[in-house]
């Protein structure tokens, strides 16, 4: 069976190399969209609280306000630490998929992947190198097709953020693909 893999990571800023990574969540689905663990994966990095301070003040105010309204930053301090994330994490996608068949799917999944690439090795590893873009097939289907943009909640929390993207190719599966 072909599955996707359906990754969020909420982060301080755009560079995997100068901004931290703060929150994951995974989802995966089948290839008709249908989630096969409603569960799913989901972690908060772990920071010390130095660490946890200095992730506040390298994001830009709309990201220390997202964050802040939900509740992230409070979190940081009783996370997960990063190889124990990948390692979780990793176990998780594996029963799902064998190394290299599932593409990665979400909303500007590269973005995402190079946080994986930078962050947790063992996932990065496990994943295809396809991805599955719903921001591609969304800016396609408006210009091709005049296809309005799907309204999302964006209350930027990892997990969240997967179940829309889901809904949201759901819909253009619908809309565009006839």
């Amino acid at each position: 069976m072909k599955t996707i893999t359906w990754i969020d990571v909420e982060t301080t800023g755009l560079s995997a190399q100068r901004n931290s990574l703060l929150e994951i969540a995974c989802l995966v689905t089948d290839g008709d969209l249908n989630v096969l663990d409603e569960s799913g994966y989901q972690a908060v990095v772990h920071h010390t609280y130095g660490q946890a301070q200095t992730a506040f003040a390298e994001a830009n105010g709309y990201v220390q306000h997202m964050h802040a309204k939900t509740g992230l930053w409070g979190r940081l301090t009783s996370g997960t630490a990063l190889s124990l994330i990948d390692t979780q994490l990793h176990r998780y996608v594996r029963q799902f998929s064998e190394a290299k068949t599932s593409p990665v799917g979400g909303n500007s999944v590269r973005l995402d992947m190079n946080f994986m690439d930078a962050n947790l090795p063992l996932v990065a590893g496990h994943l295809d190198y396809h991805m599955i873009d719903v921001s591609t097939v969304s800016n396609l289907a408006s210009i091709w097709y005049g296809e309005p943009w799907f309204e999302k909640a964006s209350d930027h929390t990892a997990m969240t953020d997967i179940r829309e993207s889901i809904k949201e190719l759901k819909h253009y599966r619908k809309a565009a693909f006839k």
